[in-house]
């Protein structure tokens, strides 16, 4: 077993040892179907059932798993090979959100890249390699402190703006946890959603995304005046009038509308007028005193939609039969915590300080291509294949990644 092999196998191992009390879930263990994968091997190992918790934690501490997942659904029969003998009996809706996904994290501190066919290499994203003009280059995704803002601000539109405040779900009903990489997991509870079939929850994913907005059904015409949706509307339309009525006190951003800049100028002058309309009940958006065409509100409206629809992985949020990670295991790829987080701490939350793992030991590590990252309050990078003493945590982070080795043996 080669030193990295040993320094992995250890450190999740202790893990798993010193913390089987933060293993609380999954409800209905026995109905679940779990999965693992294992460090240095190839493949999933699924279609493994547990009775109880503590058949779980013991599993996981003396087989030490780099990733361990289970089932979103519930079957009668989890340990059976063949699907349609499981015996499906219902499933959790899991809204994945990842920063990845998202437009932000772009910039040279998220990813590195790496040539297939030279192995030339970098920082940022590069499909073309520089050196030999191959388009065969691999990404190295890093979570950083703005990517993973990022996720999280999209985490919390999810919760806050549709999940709790449209659909009238409370903490009770709803699961967050941080995925130990990428962004956040939310889990649906209740058990009126279980049953949901695909047709059914694309319905709710649509809602999410803003899909279907029709002019017609949110505007109407009265002589010269244009009613629409007020601030005080609950659903969309009082995301969309709520929105609006925002970025009119930010005037820097109104060229984000996508109509003309004489309009625009026009709304910089007028906007007090606008937001008090918007107010009104019904809301006015255009009248004789500020005049909107149909094109033009409905340019306002879509680039709103695009704002503040939530960005979630559709195959994730539809998958019946879905593998999701176990809450308060270890992240395969990071060596994070994938972290349960309590709804109303969430505004506070920093993955990178309370996922990354307490650890007094340091590694001398040989690294290859690695950005500056926040880690526990300290920036650490970026390095460019240097010699450098690290601690514990951050070295099982870069071993992970595919981008450091062990300078020295371990026993």
């Amino acid at each position: 077993m080669n030193g990295e092999k040993k320094l992995i196998k250890k450190f999740f191992h202790e893990y798993f040892k010193k913390n089987k009390k933060l293993i609380k879930y999954p409800d209905e263990i026995e109905r679940r179907e779990f999965g693992f994968t294992f460090y240095q091997k190839p493949g999933m190992y699924r279609h493994i059932s547990f009775n109880s918790l503590k058949e779980l934690t013991e599993f996981l501490e003396w087989n030490t798993p780099i990733n361990s997942h289970y089932s979103s659904a519930f079957f009668k029969n989890p340990a059976e090979r063949e699907m349609e003998k499981k015996g499906w009996i219902g499933a959790e809706i899991v809204f994945d959100i990842d920063a990845d996904h998202l437009s932000i994290p772009k910039d040279a501190f998220s990813f590195t890249w790496k040539c297939n066919k030279c192995g030339e290499s970098g920082f940022g994203r590069k499909e073309k390699c520089s050196s030999c003009g191959s388009y065969s280059t691999s990404l190295v995704f890093w979570p950083n402190t703005k990517n993973l803002r990022e996720a999280k601000k999209e985490a919390e539109k999810v919760l806050f703006n549709f999940l709790m405040e449209d659909f009238g779900l409370n903490e009770k009903d709803l699961l967050v946890n941080f995925s130990g990489q990428r962004g956040y997991h939310i889990h649906l509870k209740k058990k009126s959603f279980y049953k949901l079939k695909q047709k059914e929850r694309r319905e709710i994913l649509d809602y999410l995304k803003g899909v279907g907005w029709k002019y017609d059904l949110w505007f109407r015409k009265r002589g010269e005046v244009v009613y629409g949706p007020g601030v005080f509307d609950p659903g969309w339309k009082g995301i969309i009038a709520r929105s609006y009525s925002e970025l009119l006190s930010r005037k820097e951003k109104l060229t984000e509308l996508e109509i003309s800049k004489r309009k625009i100028e026009e709304m910089r002058e007028k906007s007090s007028l606008i937001k008090n309309n918007l107010q009104e009940k019904p809301a006015i958006w255009s009248n004789e005193s500020f005049k909107l065409t149909k094109k033009e509100i409905g340019k306002i409206v879509e680039s709103l939609l695009r704002k503040n629809r939530c960005s979630i992985d559709e195959t994730v949020a539809l998958d019946l039969k879905k593998l999701i990670r176990i809450p308060n295991t270890l992240h395969g790829k990071t060596g994070f915590q994938v972290k349960t987080v309590q709804i109303e701490d969430l505004d506070m939350f920093n993955p990178l300080k309370e996922a990354v793992l307490e650890t007094d030991e340091s590694v001398k590590i040989k690294t290859g291509i690695i950005p500056e990252i926040d880690l526990k309050g300290e920036k650490i990078g970026p390095y460019k294949f240097e010699e450098v003493e690290v601690p514990l945590s951050t070295a099982v982070l870069f071993i992970l990644k595919g981008e450091a080795k062990l300078s020295e043996p371990r026993n």
